[in-house]
C-alpha cells in the first residue's frame, strides 16, 4: 500500500483508517490493526508501536506486511478452523429435540429451559458426558433453535399430546431426509388445511372526477357509488391446500363448501400424485370433516384402502402443521411497496458510491430488490427460511443482493457487513419486537457516518381496530425514538413539506411510517 514500509499513505487511505479507529463500533481486532497501520504510516518505529498497542514486535510487523499485501481486507479477522465437532449428528438431533420440548414432559418442576438446566439434564440423562453453557448455546444456534418469548399461547389439553406431536415430528424428519423410513412407513408427507370463506370485497380507491358541492355541474351524471358487499348471492368459496414437503410444492382446489365429502375428494387427488405402492401421510388438524366418527367412517376406511396415513396434530396445536405455521409458503406476503414509499426512498436516501444497505426483516425481498435498483449492495435479513427461499427464487435476477437467515432481536449481528451500512431499512416489523428501543440501537450501531435508518410502520390512528396489533401509536414512536437527536416525519399518502438543511442527509437517519415517516439520528452520529 506504501513504499519502504513507512512512506506516505494516500489521503483516502488515511481517512479510511481514521474512520475505522474513530467509529468505536465493530471488531476490536480490526480497530487494533488499523491503529498499528496508521501509527506506522505516521513514521512511528515498530518498537514504539509495540509499547502503544501492548503487543509484540513480530505481531506489528505481520499486520503491516499483511496490509501491504492485501489492503483493507487484512484488517478484518477471518476466523476459521478449530477442532472437529464434539457431538455426532444423532446426538445433536436429540439435544435439539429436548430443547424444543417442555420440561414438564420430562416430569421436571419448571416450565422453561435455561441453558444451565438443559445442560444439567442432558448430562444426568447420559446423552452427553459434559457440555458447557456456551457450547450448548452455539450448538442450538447452529441447529436453528433460539430462545423466544411468546406474547400469547394456548397450552394443549389433548391427553395424547406427546404421542401426536412425536408422530408429526417423526414424519417431518422423514420428509427432511433426517430419518430413513422403515418398512411400512410413509415416504411422502403432505401438510393439509382449509382456508375460507374466500371473499372478494371492493375497497375504496382514488380517481379523477368532476368537482361536487357548489362547483357541481347541474347537468352531469352522478358519480359511481361503492356498493355494499355484505350480500353473497352467489355463495362463497373455500380453498383446500396441501404442501408437499419433499418437493416444496403447494397444491390447491377451490370448493363451494368444506365438508367431509370435499375433504375426501381432495385426499383422492393427493393420492393420485404418487403410485399406489408409495405410502403417503397427510398431516391435518382436528377439524370435524377430517375425523372418523361412529356415524361416518369414510375417512379411516378410505385411508386404509388407499395406503394413506392421516396424522392429526394435537388439540390447540395447529402451529405443528407447517402449512399454517409458515406465513410465506402459501404465497402470502405483506403489503406491497407503494409508489410514495419508493419516491421518498429515492429522494431522501439515494445510494452513494459503493453504498451498502441492510433490509432487516426483508420478507420476500421486495424492498431489498428496490434498494438494489437504486444502486445499493443489499443484505436481506429475515428469521424465516420460507421467506428467504421465496426471495432467492423470485429475486434471482437481482444483482448485488445476498439473503441471510438471522433473528435481529436475539441473534448476533456479527455476520453482517463489517464495514457498516449507508442505509438500514426496517419495514412493517417494528411493532412485532418486544424491545424496540434495543433493536433500533443495535441497528444504528451498524450505520456508517452519515448513514440513514429508515423505519416503516403503520400507525394506530389509520389502522382498522382488528389490525391495530401490527401498528404503533404516537407514544410508542416517541419511546422508540428516545436518544436520537432528530426525528423527521413524512406522510406517505398525503405528503407534508419538510424543511431541511443542505447537509441534513449527511448527518441524520431517516425512518418511514406507513402514514408517516420518522427519522432518527443515532447518538453516536451527533455533531
Amino acid at each position: 500500500m506504501w513504499s519502504d514500509g513507512h512512506g506516505e499513505l494516500g489521503m483516502r487511505v488515511s481517512d479510511e483508517l481514521l474512520r475505522i479507529i474513530r467509529r468505536g463500533t465493530g471488531s476490536v481486532v480490526t480497530w487494533r490493526r488499523a491503529q498499528m497501520v496508521l501509527l506506522s504510516a505516521q513514521g512511528m518505529p515498530v518498537a514504539k508501536i509495540t509499547e502503544v498497542t501492548f503487543t509484540s514486535d513480530d505481531r506489528v510487523r505481520d499486520v503491516i506486511h499483511n496490509f501491504n499485501a492485501d489492503g483493507f481486507d487484512s484488517l478484518y479477522p477471518k476466523y476459521k478452523g478449530g477442532r472437529p465437532k464434539t457431538f455426532t449428528l444423532p446426538e445433536r438431533r436429540e439435544i435439539k429435540k429436548i430443547a424444543k420440548s417442555k420440561p414438564t414432559e420430562h416430569d421436571l418442576p419448571f416450565w422453561t429451559w435455561s441453558l444451565t438446566k438443559l445442560a444439567d439434564f442432558l448430562v444426568a440423562e447420559g446423552l452427553v458426558d459434559d457440555i458447557s453453557h456456551e457450547g450448548l448455546r452455539i450448538l442450538l444456534r447452529e441447529e436453528g433453535v433460539s430462545f423466544q418469548r411468546l406474547k400469547t399461547f394456548k397450552t394443549s389439553r389433548d391427553p395424547d399430546y406427546a404421542a401426536k406431536k412425536a408422530r408429526v415430528e417423526h414424519l417431518y424428519a422423514i420428509a427432511d431426509g433426517e430419518v430413513i423410513p422403515e418398512a411400512g412407513e410413509p415416504e411422502v408427507v403432505f401438510c393439509m388445511d382449509e382456508f375460507g370463506p374466500l371473499n372478494l370485497i371492493p375497497h375504496p380507491g382514488r380517481q379523477w372526477a368532476e368537482r361536487g358541492g357548489k362547483h357541481k355541474d347541474p347537468g352531469r351524471e352522478p358519480r359511481r357509488r361503492r356498493r355494499a358487499a355484505y350480500n353473497r348471492y352467489g355463495g362463497v368459496r373455500h380453498l383446500f391446500a396441501a404442501l408437499d414437503l419433499a418437493k416444496d410444492k403447494l397444491y390447491g382446489h377451490i370448493k363451494p363448501v368444506k365438508r367431509r365429502t370435499q375433504f375426501l375428494e381432495f385426499c383422492r387427488y393427493l393420492r393420485s400424485l404418487y403410485p399406489a405402492g408409495v405410502r403417503i401421510a397427510i398431516v391435518a388438524d382436528n377439524f370435524s370433516p377430517h375425523l372418523t366418527t361412529r356415524r361416518c367412517q369414510r375417512v379411516g376406511t378410505g385411508a386404509a384402502a388407499n395406503n394413506v396415513e392421516i396424522a392429526y396434530t394435537p388439540t390447540n396445536s395447529s402451529w405443528l402443521n407447517r402449512i399454517e405455521s409458515e406465513h410465506y409458503l402459501g404465497g402470502r406476503g405483506f403489503r406491497p411497496l407503494g409508489h410514495e414509499e419508493r419516491r421518498l426512498l429515492a429522494e431522501h436516501v439515494p445510494a452513494p458510491d459503493g453504498g451498502r444497505a441492510l433490509d432487516a426483516c426483508c420478507g420476500t425481498g421486495e424492498l431489498a430488490a428496490y434498494l438494489a435498483s437504486l444502486g445499493y449492495t443489499v443484505d436481506g435479513v429475515d428469521f424465516s427460511e420460507g421467506a428467504l427461499g421465496r426471495a432467492r427464487t423470485e429475486r434471482a435476477d437481482v444483482e448485488g443482493a445476498r439473503w441471510l437467515c438471522t433473528d435481529i432481536e436475539h441473534d448476533s449481528l456479527s455476520a453482517l457487513a463489517n464495514g457498516g451500512y449507508d442505509l438500514i431499512a426496517l419495514r412493517l416489523a417494528l411493532a412485532f419486537f418486544r424491545n424496540r428501543t434495543s433493536v433500533l440501537r443495535s441497528l444504528s450501531g451498524l450505520l456508517r457516518d452519515g448513514g440513514a435508518l429508515v423505519v416503516i410502520t403503520p400507525i394506530v390512528e389509520h389502522t382498522p381496530q382488528q389490525r391495530r396489533h401490527i401498528a404503533l401509536d404516537d407514544d410508542d414512536l416517541v419511546m422508540a425514538s428516545e436518544g436520537f437527536t432528530k426525528v423527521v416525519r413524512f406522510d406517505v399518502q398525503g405528503l407534508r413539506p419538510c424543511r431541511q438543511r443542505a447537509s441534513w442527509r449527511r448527518w441524520t437517519a431517516t425512518a418511514a411510517v406507513t402514514r408517516s415517516w420518522r427519522s432518527w439520528c443515532p447518538p453516536s452520529r451527533r455533531r
